[in-house]
């Protein structure tokens, strides 16, 4: 739990992101108004978005800063995290997200650029390095505080326990250590932070927008007491299990165990296709790509199933891409499709096997009829995981706080779930699983790969995603 003080600059970070965005905001119309700005030309003009070319064009206009200042402006504004902004994310540095119809009006300039507003654009963008640093001040005393950790600084703004943080959420924190914000001064700290657009704060978007640019998406760990007594943390794991009531941590550990025996029903699946001589991910891709757009689609998906004749509701299509599509963007490109196919056993066996060298007229002609069979069974567990995935967000919504139980398992408190967390765990509760087994559970929440569950990647897997 923090301190308030460590909440006060908690507060003092968000009110500076909000005074930040809203100065920029109004420079950002103030550019826009010009009549001759435009904002595609601008970007060219800039140095095409990268720091050393905001450099240099900074630098002939007479502005002095330094790249690690420029650095930490491209971060901000960088969609794609290559280091280096696109013309899409320019736009978003320069043109006003409050006046719609004057953003749209400069988009639709077409003149060249005229000398005489590249100052006023230098300036801009002088602005927007200048109080990001500001800002980053405040950042590093609040993550430098003693209790500070990014798991408690989000519980303490999320006091609704909704994982995500809302305007509401943000106006009600706020307002405990005196700031009384407008509507638009929230918006303008969502509208900052928030990098998906759907007007709320996830763990990682909180996280990031509260932290350094040298912590970016590290998660600290809570900080412990001195007078605690080391052995007994060590000593059983059912002392830390009782931070949650006994029936609901039951209810979880149950819920994960049904996890694990359908992605085992589902391995096993996909290991006996993957035994077919003639079955190829290349050509099952084609047979769902039949477009040739470079990645799958949910109608994609349900064409094939219809041809498959596997019985389907579109929910179930619908959450198997939202599972394997690895940009979350709706589209399954090849590499998400052998995660959802491939044994990592039998990966090197697939990619050796020869693909038609022409893609077959019927979108399964590659295939035999037994491999067909077995393609059919593998869709079928599939879309039945993670209809089950989705009842057991279900149920798991009503009563059981996903922050108290995310820290139950969390037993080093180092803000990751590791494999060997989850063995214990399990093995408290009388249920003996393999390493296999709670890697395949790891796998299914791990998002970014790295072997290890998040809090952000917790709440992601757990929180529903059909109401």
């Amino acid at each position: 739990m923090l301190s308030r003080e460590t909440e006060r600059r908690i507060a003092e970070v968000l009110f500076e992101t909000a005074t930040v965005e809203r100065e920029v905001e109004r420079s950002r119309q103030v550019l826009s108004s010009n009549l001759y700005f435009n904002p595609r030309e601008a970007f060219e003009v800039a140095g095409f978005g990268t720091a050393k070319g905001l450099q240099a064009f900074l630098r002939d206009e007479g502005v002095s800063l330094k790249l690690d200042s420029l650095q930490m402006l491209v971060s901000q504004y960088d969609s794609q995290e290559e280091g280096a902004l696109t013309r899409d994310d320019f736009m978003q540095l320069v043109l006003p997200s409050e006046d719609i119809a004057l953003r749209e009006e400069a988009l639709l300039r077409n003149n060249v650029f005229p000398s005489a507003l590249c100052l006023p654009l230098a300036e801009h963008i002088f602005l927007e390095a200048s109080c990001q640093e500001q800002l980053a001040i405040l950042k590093k005393e609040l993550n430098m505080r003693y209790d500070f950790n990014f798991l408690d600084a989000f519980r303490a703004v999320d006091q609704y326990r909704l994982n995500f943080v809302t305007p509401i959420a943000l106006t009600e924190f706020l307002r405990k250590f005196g700031y009384d914000l407008s509507d638009q001064d929230i918006d303008a700290i969502i509208r900052r932070i928030d990098t998906d657009g759907d007007t709320r704060l996830s763990y990682a978007e909180f996280s990031e927008g509260i932290s350094t640019g040298e912590q970016r998406w590290m998660v600290k760990s809570p900080q412990k007491s001195s007078k605690e007594n080391p052995v007994s943390r060590s000593s059983s794991v059912r002392a830390k299990l009782f931070t949650l009531k006994d029936e609901v941590l039951e209810k979880a550990i149950q819920a994960f165990n049904t996890q694990i025996l359908i992605e085992k029903e589902v391995e096993e699946a996909r290991e006996d296709l993957a035994e077919q001589p003639d079955f190829t991910t290349v050509d099952l891709f084609r047979a769902l790509d039949v477009d040739n757009k470079g990645f799958v689609t949910a109608n994609d998906i349900e064409e094939l199933l219809s041809e498959l004749q596997v019985s389907f509701l579109p929910d179930e299509v619908y959450l198997l891409v939202r599972q394997y599509s690895s940009v979350q963007d709706s589209r399954v490109r090849f590499s998400d499709l052998e995660r959802m196919w491939v044994p990592k056993q039998y990966k090197n066996a697939i990619l050796s096997r020869s693909p038609l060298r022409v893609p077959p007229l019927y979108p399964l002609e590659a295939f035999s009829v037994l491999t067909v069979k077995k393609i059919a069974l593998v869709f079928s567990l599939l879309l039945r995981a993670e209809r089950r995935a989705e009842d057991i967000r279900h149920s798991l919504l009503d009563g059981t706080n996903l922050y108290d139980l995310f820290q139950s398992i969390n037993l080093s408190s180092d803000g990751y779930i590791s494999s060997e967390e989850f063995l214990r765990i399990f093995r408290d509760y009388g249920i003996n699983l393999s390493p296999r087994d709670i890697e395949k559970l790891v796998e299914r929440y791990d998002k970014n790969m790295d072997k290890r569950v998040d809090y952000s990647e917790f709440v992601q897997e757990l929180t529903p995603k059909i109401k």
